[in-house]
This record gives C-alpha cells, sequence and structure tokens, in this order.
C-alpha cells in the first residue's frame, strides 16, 4: 500500500479492512467479491496482494475532475435487491462490511444472504455493528455532536442512518437463515469498549476522525497485531464468517 493510500484511511477502515485482509492472507483466497463496496471499495487496501478483487455497489460513484459521475476501479454497479450477475460458486470469497444495518427491509438482507451464499465458493464475511452495545455506542456517539459543536464536529451522516433505520439485531434474522439452510459459521466481535473511548476523544478533542497519526498509531501498534480487536464479549462489530 502506498503512502499516500495510508495517510488517507481512517482507523474505522483499519479496523474493517484489517480483519479481511488477514482473513485473505491466511485463508488463501485468490478472488473475492465486495459487496456494497462504496464510493472506493476496499480494492486500495488489498493492492500488494495477489488478489483478484471486484466491488459491487449502487451508490458507490465519485466525481471526477469535471464532475462527471464514475464508478470507482474494479467495481461494478449492484444493487442488493437483484440477483447477482455471477454464475454459482464464483468467488472464494464474498463479504461485506457495514452495509446491513443500512439496509431498508428484511427482504433485502434475505435476498444478500441467498446471493452471497449462492455466488460464493469457500467462504462469505458479514461485518457489521449490531446489538445492544452497538446501540448505545451509536447514541453516545450522537450525543457528542453537542459538545462537539464548541470545536464544530457533525457526526458523519451514516451514524444518523444506523439510528433511522434501526437494524441492530439484523443478527437474529441471519442466525434463522444460517440454521435454516445448515450452513456452518464463526461469529468473532470486535472493537471494544475503550476502542470507542479513544475513539469518540480524538474525533471530539483532536478532530482526528480521519486518519493521521492517530489512525496509524491504531494501525500499526493495535490492529496489525490483531489480538485485542477481536474475539471480545463486548464487541461494536459482529463478524460471521460462513464455511460453504
Amino acid at each position: 500500500m502506498n503512502d499516500l493510500l495510508k495517510k488517507t484511511i481512517s482507523f474505522d477502515e483499519d479496523a474493517r479492512y484489517g480483519f479481511v485482509r488477514k482473513f485473505i492472507s491466511e485463508h488463501g483466497i485468490e478472488n473475492c467479491l465486495e459487496l456494497g463496496s462504496g464510493h472506493r471499495g476496499g480494492n486500495f487496501y488489498f493492492e500488494d496482494l495477489a488478489l483478484d478483487y471486484l466491488g459491487a455497489d449502487d451508490f458507490g460513484y465519485y466525481y471526477d475532475n469535471e464532475k462527471n459521475f464514475v464508478l470507482p476501479e474494479k467495481t461494478i454497479q449492484y444493487n442488493i435487491k437483484d440477483k447477482l450477475p455471477f454464475s454459482e460458486k464464483k468467488f472464494d470469497l464474498i463479504f461485506t462490511l457495514d452495509t446491513v444495518e443500512h439496509l431498508n427491509d428484511d427482504e433485502t438482507l434475505e435476498n444478500l444472504l441467498k446471493e452471497s451464499t449462492r455466488v460464493a465458493r469457500k467462504y462469505v464475511i458479514l461485518g457489521f455493528p449490531n446489538g445492544k452495545y452497538a446501540r448505545f455506542i451509536d447514541y453516545l456517539c450522537l450525543l457528542s455532536r453537542f459538545p462537539g459543536k464548541i470545536i464544530g464536529y457533525t457526526p458523519p451522516f451514516w451514524l444518523f442512518d444506523h439510528q433511522r433505520k434501526q437494524r441492530y439485531d439484523s443478527y437474529k434474522l441471519i442466525e434463522k437463515f444460517l440454521a435454516d439452510n445448515n450452513l456452518n459459521y464463526e461469529k468473532v466481535y470486535q472493537l471494544p469498549p475503550f476502542y470507542h473511548l479513544i475513539h469518540i476523544a480524538g474525533t471530539i478533542f483532536l478532530r482526528n476522525n480521519e486518519s493521521t497519526w492517530l489512525s496509524q498509531l491504531f494501525y500499526n501498534v493495535l490492529i496489525a497485531k490483531n489480538s485485542i480487536f477481536i474475539n471480545n464479549k463486548r464487541g461494536y462489530r459482529y463478524f460471521y464468517i460462513i464455511n460453504l
């Protein structure tokens, strides 16, 4: 990963993609599909791996210098409500990160599950904030906007979407789907309480929501070691690793 990209990665992205990157390296993944890849996708995070990456998103556009809408590199346009335009068992891994909590209804989530398990050959990873702890942290972050006004801090738009959609119990539907289809899975928790104490303090008082030295400190010292961000029983983000 080049230095310029490193400097533009927030430590939220480090936490999110760092887990998948480690998984890809340890499990010999040769090709993958990211659903809900966003305005630039995860390709920038895996560029130094021998990996055939493809992103898919219906809202992943960005403006070029002439204000034209453009899809990010290695990304196709795709709506999660639709059938994926691929044959069965096409990708070693299909993953979606911080997308489930933004879906409008259970039917869309069910389609995501059906299509990802149809097209994936080995694994599906679903990563998203969920449960009572995630709900509490999101409320706390939203409340922080009031003292944050003093220095001009405004919570990100996606945080308001979490509250509007209220999909903190999506794990119940996911686990029912996996049980009904006899699919084996592992569930791990990520981002324990101390992470959010530092995150909120850094965002409000240091105005450091997007990376600089604090982001790289988290990446190099904590996430890269991968010892205290995974399997915490009170984590903000769940990762479901589905074995096919």
